[in-house]
């Protein structure tokens, strides 16, 4: 870690990685003595390893590395890619008070508000709006926070991309991906920059990666508020409100009904099933990863009547993207019930809650399967049963 050479200091700080996530371990403190490096390759390095610290020190860390270094868009990303879901913390230790106005500051809260937006929890991005209307933060952090909604939802250039990176010709678009495209903001890459599982919005939406829609499970008073307001950031948020849309919003469908107490109660508990359990798979936002797991964002399995996504947790699915393996065995029907009901309804989606006792039958009817269910078996059982649940 202390070699003359960058290269090796790089190298080392990348095989620390297998121990630094162990409370105490004296290999955290010489690692995060190279956040001065002098090398930015060593510095980059670090961004990515910094992911295995355990949680605390994780976040400490980058914030403490993106408060110097932030406007290296490499260094950035790398160390966002590490966060996994502690991005608003980050956020706190990046702008608490007295912390003054800086570009790496900035340009760092802007990525971590556009991942967090990205990402579509609606708890998460219901506090990040809030926060952006809040008189109570410095109009920097509100303007950075702003911007990262920007970048998300409308296609905004994040800091440090190169100039004329945004607006290729559509033709080259339509070959995507390809050995001279962009990954993720530099490039050449190969892939997208994100994940194009889901299409969500108008037709035209899916033609623009970097352009989304967020659905919340409703209003956000206090982003609506600032937005009609007529402050030097109304008209921002005005724009980005256009891409945010909750039950009850005009021109959106008829409400859904609300959780009740006990839904509530099993939504919460699902949560943290998914995120212990399903999360790695199928990614914090539910769109899932290319060739491993399915999208759980408007998928017509997830949101149909709901026995039919209970017999795949019960038993598994084979399908064109892999193996979903059979969880019946492990979880509980109260924990089945759960994590249905915050699946179908997490993201802004608006299908009905799943109780134990729909569990418990299906486990019951299928008792002696012995073999995953396939996409013709599940989609013959959604057909049959009319369109489902599916907002």
């Amino acid at each position: 870690l202390d070699d003359e050479s960058s290269d090796v200091r790089a190298a080392a700080v990348r095989i620390s990685e297998r121990w630094i996530g162990v409370a105490g371990h004296p290999l955290q403190a010489a690692v995060l003595k190279r956040m001065d490096d002098q090398s930015l390759a060593v510095r980059r390095q670090l961004a990515a390893s910094l992911g295995a610290l355990p949680g605390g020190a994780r976040e400490d860390a980058v914030a403490s590395l993106l408060a110097k270094s932030g406007s290296d868009p490499v260094l950035l990303d790398a160390a966002i890619s590490g966060v996994r879901g502690g991005e608003a913390s980050v956020i706190e230790r990046l702008t608490v008070a007295g912390t003054t106005q800086a570009p790496p500051r900035e340009d760092a809260v802007t990525m971590l508000s556009a991942t967090i937006v990205r990402g579509g929890q609606d708890a998460a991005v219901q506090e990040m709006l809030a926060s952006i209307a809040s008189d109570a933060r410095p109009a920097w952090v509100r303007a950075a926070l702003l911007r990262g909604t920007e970048v998300a939802l409308l296609g905004a250039p994040p800091p440090g991309e190169p100039a004329g990176r945004r607006g290729a010709p559509p033709a080259a678009a339509a070959t995507l991906p390809c050995p001279t495209c962009p990954g993720g903001r530099a490039g050449p890459g190969g892939a997208y920059a994100f994940p194009r599982t889901v299409a969500i919005g108008p037709a035209a939406d899916a033609e623009r990666p970097d352009v989304r829609r967020v659905r919340l499970n409703h209003e956000p008073a206090a982003f609506q508020a600032l937005a009609r307001g007529g402050t030097g950031l109304s008209e921002r948020a005005a724009a980005v409100l256009a891409r945010v849309s909750w039950a009850g919003k005009p021109g959106e469908p008829a409400p859904v009904a609300p959780l009740t107490a006990d839904e509530e109660r099993r939504f919460t508990a699902g949560r943290e099933v998914y995120r212990n359990v399903c999360q790695a798979c199928h990614q914090p936002d539910g769109r899932g990863q290319e060739r491993i797991a399915a999208p759980l964002v408007g998928s017509r399995l997830a949101l149909a009547r709901a026995d039919i996504p209970a017999r795949i947790l019960l038993n598994g699915k084979e399908g064109s993207i892999g193996l979903m393996p059979p969880v019946g065995q492990v979880f509980t029907d109260d924990q089945i019930a759960d994590v249905l009901t915050y699946i179908r309804r997490e993201w802004g989606q608006s299908g009905s809650p799943v109780d134990a006792g729909t569990v418990q039958t299906v486990r019951a009817a299928n008792a002696g399967r012995q073999r995953p269910w396939t996409d013709a078996e599940l989609l013959a059982l959604a057909n049959a049963s009319g369109p489902g649940q599916r907002p």
